[in-house]
């Protein structure tokens, strides 16, 4: 566990809920572990149960594959199809800043994380912990700075289209939202 994770552990909060965040913490995956630090830059927790409540919304943030403006500007055109070379026509720094317009969120390494568009009601009120088939640990790494559908589609090649890489169904590869 890194030094991060010890600093949520010494919240005022409960033993049941210090050994929920112990077992949890252990499960994070690279991913979870990315929106959990944007999750609490953005919202702080001053209790475990705040803690709690940032482990179980880790879902409802969007997280792209790029760590600057201009990759996001590049992630941005590329997920909207616009042909290769079409794209240096394109200011992708200022693309990428008016995408984190419209998503506002923060870079975390190489990862943009978008808060979700609206916060729901906290999903643990301080009486009962999730056992562990209610959150699901995922295995993802954020790909390093060229924009990939999650996962490296070989050494040097660039990133399908989402509607001709097949098996997408026109769904957009990150994020719930179309800008």
């Amino acid at each position: 566990m890194n030094e991060y994770a010890e600093s949520l552990l010494k919240l005022p909060g409960t033993e049941e809920e210090k050994e929920w965040l112990e077992l949890r913490l252990e499960m994070l995956s690279v991913k979870e572990g990315i929106v959990l630090a944007a999750a609490v830059e953005r919202s702080p927790p001053n209790t475990m149960m705040d803690a709690v409540n940032h482990l179980l919304t880790l879902e409802q943030y969007d997280v792209v594959p790029a760590g600057s403006y201009e990759q996001l500007g590049a992630f941005y055109l590329w997920n909207q199809c616009v042909p290769q070379e079409q794209r240096a026509f394109f200011d992708q720094s200022a693309l990428g800043q008016w995408y984190e317009d419209e998503h506002p969120g923060l870079f975390v390494g190489n990862c943009y994380v978008a808060y979700p568009e609206r916060d729901g009601p906290a999903p643990y009120d301080g009486q009962r912990l999730p056992t562990d088939g209610e959150w699901r640990a995922e295995s993802w790494t954020c790909p390093g700075p060229r924009p990939r559908r999650g996962r490296a589609t070989g050494a040097g090649s660039a990133p399908k289209c989402p509607e001709t890489a097949g098996g997408c169904g026109g769904q957009r590869p990150f994020g719930r939202r179309n800008p």
